[in-house]
């Protein structure tokens, strides 16, 4: 039996190390101030005594079962690990943009053509401004961004032209995913 129960802590300390590592690569906002991992062979001990007090605000108190990750957006997350999934071009831009494929896609008209998908704008120099048209990770420096959000004439961008598109701009919930999907690392 004590061989079980030896076994049994190394289990739990095995697990709370890696509830720890999952807490901080996901940037938890939890207080940090409370060490899981402290008195954890103390922990199964008291959890054995016939002590009825509550034990709930006590710091050797396990943590609830609900708290052991953090919440992820199901919309956005992969549902076999939990973790968020990186935006793509093919499944969360190019669908936004589909009144703006007359110009970029079908037509000659537009100077930015994107039939080749997210490969036609990612480190690709804008020939409007000194940026690049996406800078994979950093929306600030992506010209693209800059010409559907309307700052593309403003501070260091020194672009020309119109906002983009010209019959009117993108909703912010656009703007915002393009941004996100840039942030993400632009991926295809």
């Amino acid at each position: 039996m004590k061989h079980l129960t030896a076994h049994w802590s190394s289990l739990r300390l095995c697990t709370m190390s890696l509830t720890i590592m999952v807490l901080a690569a996901c940037g938890s906002s939890d207080d940090d101030s409370e060490d899981p991992l402290a008195d954890t062979e103390d922990t199964e001990d008291s959890n054995n005594s016939e002590d009825t007090e509550d034990t709930e605000d006590s710091p050797d108190a396990d943590p609830p079962e609900d708290s052991a990750a953090p919440a992820v957006d199901t919309e956005t997350a992969d549902t076999a690990t939990n973790l968020p999934v990186a935006l793509t071009w093919t499944n969360d831009v190019q669908p936004l943009l589909n009144s703006c494929n007359g110009c970029h896609i079908y037509s000659t008209s537009g100077t930015l053509n994107w039939a080749n998908g997210s490969s036609d704008l990612v480190n690709v120099p804008s020939n409007q401004s000194s940026f690049d048209l996406v800078e994979p990770g950093n929306h600030l420096q992506s010209y693209w961004w800059h010409k559907i959000n309307g700052s593309h004439t403003a501070g260091p961008v020194g672009g020309t032209g119109s906002q983009m598109p010209p019959s009117g701009s993108l909703s912010s919930t656009s703007v915002d995913t393009i941004r996100d999907w840039i942030n993400d690392g632009a991926e295809p």
